[in-house]
C-alpha cells in the first residue's frame, strides 16, 4: 500500500490545520506542494484529481478527498479509530464539533479569504471596511464561544479547535489591531501551543510567507 498524499499550498490555512493533525496521528504522509500563485492548482492534471482546484486534496490510494473538515474526519477516523478524543463517538459531542467544522467553513475561512482577495488579487491598497469589520466580527463570535469553555467544544481539544484555530493566527498576523482586541481568542491560542509542541512548528513558516506577500502586495498597490 502506498502513501497517503497530501496536495498542500503554503498559503492556506486549511493545508496548516490538516498538517497539525497528520503530526498528532503520526501518519507517514507525502506532501505534494502546490503554488497557487503560478496557476499549478488549475492544470489539467490537477483539475483532473480535484475539479474544485482546492486545497489540500488528499489521494489515499486512489480515494480522493477535498474540503480540510472532510480531510481531517477521514483521517481521525481511519488512522485514530471511531472514538477518538479529538472526534468522540458521543452523538452530542460529535454534533457540537461538527458545528464548529461547519463554522470554520461558513465563516472563518470565507473572511479571511476576502481580505486576501481584496488585497493580494484585486489590487486594493487596503482591505474594504466592509471584509474588516467582518473578519472582526468573526473574531468576535469565537471571544464568545471561549468564555465559557478552554477550547471551543467543552473543556478538552478537539478537532474543532485544530481546524478552528488556523485562520484566527492569520487574522493575527495581517490584523494584528483587530486581534488583540480579544483576550479569550488569545489566551485559546495560547493554549493550544503549550498543549502541542510542533504547533508553532507547523504554522509559524507559513504565516511567515503569507505575511510577506499580503503586505508586499499592499505595498505594490499603493504605488
Amino acid at each position: 500500500m502506498s502513501k497517503v498524499i497530501l496536495y498542500t499550498s503554503e498559503l492556506s490555512p486549511a493545508t496548516r490545520s490538516t498538517k497539525v493533525l497528520i503530526q498528532i496521528l503520526g501518519i507517514d504522509v507525502e506532501y505534494r506542494p502546490v503554488n497557487v500563485l503560478t496557476g499549478e492548482q488549475l492544470k489539467p492534471e490537477f483539475l483532473k484529481i480535484n475539479p474544485t482546484h482546492t486545497l489540500p486534496t488528499l489521494d489515499d490510494n486512489g480515494f480522493i478527498l477535498w474540503d480540510s473538515h472532510a480531510i481531517n474526519t477521514y483521517l481521525l477516523t481511519k488512522f485514530g479509530g471511531n472514538n477518538h478524543e479529538l472526534y468522540p463517538s458521543d452523538i452530542a459531542q460529535r454534533a457540537r464539533i461538527d458545528q464548529f467544522l461547519h463554522f470554520d467553513g461558513s465563516t472563518l475561512f470565507p473572511r479571511f479569504g476576502s481580505l486576501v482577495v481584496e488585497v493580494c488579487f484585486q489590487g486594493l491598497p487596503e482591505v474594504s471596511e466592509y471584509s474588516l469589520n467582518r473578519a472582526t466580527e468573526a473574531l468576535s463570535f469565537l471571544n464568545t464561544f471561549l468564555e465559557k469553555s478552554k477550547y471551543l467544544a467543552g473543556d478538552k481539544l478537539t478537532i474543532a479547535d485544530i481546524s478552528c484555530a488556523s485562520v484566527p493566527l492569520t487574522f493575527q498576523r495581517l490584523i494584528p489591531n483587530e486581534y488583540n482586541k480579544f483576550g479569550n481568542v488569545k489566551a485559546w491560542i495560547d493554549r493550544l501551543r503549550g498543549e502541542l509542541p510542533f504547533f508553532d512548528e507547523i504554522h509559524v513558516e507559513k504565516l511567515n510567507a503569507l505575511e510577506k506577500f499580503y503586505f508586499d502586495k499592499k505595498v505594490e498597490n499603493k504605488k
